[in-house]
């Protein structure tokens, strides 16, 4: 007597093709996909800089900006985004008092990228000199939570703060600057010049509220911020970027870094949104790197440990170490990509 099947389960799917998770109520697919292919331009970025000099004389781009300079604001932008939906959860509209576990789980994921920036500060540096990216974000995630869970929701107020960084940068932004709070607000992550990207982040998912990613008129800002942006340097052009608008510069953070790296990773957001959503093979595999930013940022630092403790750091330009830091780009990106293990059905639970 044969026993009688269990009804399939739709959530299944077949054994040849999986079904996408459905994402967390109130979590963006396309914000995991700009994060991971916002990983995969950082690896390689890192890898050419840190075999053979200057990445930016060895990738598409001018002599001050390459394109995969476009990974911290985009990092930064979806950051902005992103914190501001967790104040939203922290505190939803209408509601007076604050979900303590909520702003927790927020609070030690936040801790978790400053703890990593640190670590990689005194791994790589010998010592605490608050220079990377990590810290700057970090900072700005608190911050921008906080707002946002205390009632600030407006899309206007979000950008009145971008464009208040925007003016800002100039005087403040200072390659110069030590010390690790001097680095925070003045140097090459300068929270004041990085604050353009996660407010405007935070003003684009400000405006789309109940409207869900779809809501997002990316290349329309994208458009708008060039437009504005130039009229305004016509305007006043020491205020804002002294050294000019173009070419696109990464240094020292003015317009000319603000404006195109906004501009850039909002129409960046805005392909992956078209062209990559998270239901499809590469995006899905992008996504699953954007969950693991964190942990595969950490670990792609022992390409640069390595090259230190063996001297060879910056010695590698030849075309063929090119070509390896690019292929080795590429596996690291795959590896990130790739998705978990099937858990057996025999194996126990733990």
């Amino acid at each position: 007597m044969t026993r009688p099947r269990a009804a399939p389960d739709p959530s299944r799917g077949s054994g040849t093709a999986p079904v996408p998770a459905a994402p967390r109520p109130g979590r963006w697919p396309s914000l995991d996909v700009l994060r991971g292919l916002a990983l995969a331009m950082m690896v390689l970025h890192h890898f050419l800089e840190w075999t053979g000099g200057s990445a930016r004389r060895r990738l598409v781009g001018f002599d001050g900006f390459a394109l995969t300079d476009l990974a911290a604001p985009a990092f930064a932008l979806g950051l902005g985004a992103a914190a501001f939906l967790v104040g939203q959860q922290v505190r939803p509209a209408g509601e007076r008092t604050v979900r303590s576990p909520r702003a927790a789980r927020a609070l030690r994921r936040y801790g978790e990228v400053l703890a990593l920036g640190l670590a990689i500060d005194v791994a790589v540096g010998g010592g605490i000199d608050g220079g990377g990216v990590l810290l700057t974000l970090a900072a700005l995630g608190v911050v921008v939570s906080a707002l946002s869970a205390a009632g600030v929701t407006r899309p206007a107020v979000w950008w009145a703060i971008a464009a208040g960084a925007v003016l800002a940068a100039v005087p403040v932004a200072d390659p110069d600057a030590v010390g690790v709070l001097g680095r925070l607000w003045a140097g090459s992550f300068s929270i004041v010049v990085y604050g353009t990207f996660a407010a405007a982040g935070a003003a684009l998912a400000a405006g789309a509220r109940g409207r869900g990613e779809a809501g997002l008129p990316l290349l329309r800002v994208a458009g708008l911020v060039v437009a504005l942006g130039s009229a305004a340097y016509l305007l006043v052009p020491d205020r804002l970027a002294p050294n000019g608008l173009w070419p696109p510069a990464r240094h020292p953070g003015h317009l000319g870094f603000t404006m195109w790296g906004l501009a850039g990773s909002l129409a960046l957001w805005a392909l992956v949104r078209a062209a990559l959503p998270a239901t499809t093979l590469l995006g899905a595999g992008l996504a699953r790197a954007g969950q693991r930013t964190l942990s595969f940022f950490g670990a792609h630092y022992v390409v640069k440990l390595v090259l230190q403790h063996t001297g060879l750091q910056g010695t590698l330009s030849s075309w063929r170490w090119t070509l390896t830091a690019v292929l080795a780009a590429v596996a690291a990106t795959a590896l990130a990509m790739a998705p978990r293990p099937a858990r057996s059905a025999a194996s126990p639970r733990r």
